[in-house]
């Protein structure tokens, strides 16, 4: 579901509830990597898709934005014309089998038909090779990895957490198959993964080689000799211990990993 480059998605699902028509609209912001929901209708009556979309304008700013139709219940296939910052729905029939996602791009229109994609419910497996990885969903927390979860109503958002670690979330449409994560430590900079573990490594060094040193100026003033080995030792016992440090650091990196499969 996310497009490189895309930093606004809009996902808009209708369903039919006991002769009442519901009309949801979720925003996912990329960048910020969170999705919640804009708006949410229900009557008794047909909405005007139109003016539920105008409603999204104040969204559209001047980047890449993408928008998802969801229909279920209603029969209409929709084609949606965007005219520079503006979106219209508009009923339509096409026999076209796609489903449709449109780029928006401001000063731009943008004619795509296509069968909109059915909002349906899914099952999903996830599992975790490390254990007390927390599984939330809008906010609450639904148990701990490995978990089994039933009738989840695209499109959903799930965010894995697991201490000393950064978390990782997953937005589907219900039309993926599967997905693999790796869990990141807190320390790991977004720039490079062996940042901590390079900066950590130079300390470690430095700080025994100091303490090492102390030993090396007492025992070359009582001979050089003595003064030559306590500095071999020095060197070594730094580089050694500063190496294990930087092992286990990385090894924490790569130890844990999510998977989720629909």
């Amino acid at each position: 579901m996310k497009s490189k480059g895309h930093d606004l998605m809009i996902f808009i699902t209708s369903s039919k509830i006991n002769d009442l028509l519901r009309l949801r609209v979720f925003v996912y912001e990329q960048k910020l990597d969170k999705v919640y929901e804009h708006i949410c209708l229900e009557s008794e009556q047909d909405f005007d898709e139109a003016e539920v979309v105008a409603s999204l304008v104040p969204y559209f700013y001047p980047a890449d934005c993408s928008l998802l139709v969801l229909d279920e219940g209603i029969s209409n296939i929709k084609t949606v014309d965007f005219y520079g910052r503006y979106a219209v729905v508009r009923p339509g029939i096409y026999e076209s089998e796609d489903s449709f996602q449109l780029i928006v791009e401001p000063s731009q229109i943008l004619h795509l038909k296509g069968q909109p994609e059915v909002m349906k419910s899914s099952s999903i497996l996830i599992t975790s090779s490390m254990d007390d990885v927390s599984l939330f969903s809008n906010g609450k927390m639904f148990g701990k990895a490995p978990l089994v979860l039933d009738d989840l109503e695209a499109p959903f958002s799930i965010i894995a957490r697991a201490d000393g670690y950064k978390p990782v979330s997953f937005l589907s449409s219900g039309n993926d198959s599967s997905y693999h994560f790796d869990m990141k430590p807190s320390w790991v900079g977004d720039k490079s993964m062996y940042d901590k573990a390079r900066k950590d490594f130079y300390w470690s060094f430095a700080s025994t080689l100091f303490l090492f040193g102390a030993n090396v100026f007492l025992s070359s003033m009582e001979s050089q000799k003595t003064g030559f080995k306590a500095a071999g030792l020095a060197v070594s016992g730094g580089l050694a211990i500063s190496l294990v440090d930087l092992f286990f650091n990385l090894m924490d990196y790569y130890r844990t990993s999510i998977n989720i499969s629909l």
